[in-house]
């Protein structure tokens, strides 16, 4: 079975409003169908939110730009901070 069109808009504003913003790097909401009845697959889906931990791009990119932020506010006191990262990018 397919998830609904309703369901993955729920799943994407689930990954949009961590609870937590660095666990919302590591981990995603979704969707998913587990049979009723394991031993008979015809008595049907009953659907379950689920929390995956893997990569998740969205909290990677927030995460991103609040340290970048926080960097550009600690402007003499992050200097080193920001040489590493630009050490990182260059490597």
């Amino acid at each position: 079975m397919i998830a609904s069109q309703d369901e993955s808009i729920y799943d994407v504003f689930m990954n949009l409003i961590p609870d937590n913003i660095i666990a919302a790097t590591f981990s995603t909401h979704y969707t998913a169908l587990v049979p009723i009845d394991s031993h008979n697959l015809t008595l049907g889906y009953k659907k379950l939110a689920k929390k995956a931990f893997k990569p998740n791009m969205l909290g990677l990119c927030v995460f991103s730009l609040i340290l970048g932020f926080a960097v550009k506010q600690l402007d003499p006191k992050a200097d080193t901070i920001r040489r590493v990262l630009v050490e990182t990018n260059d490597i």
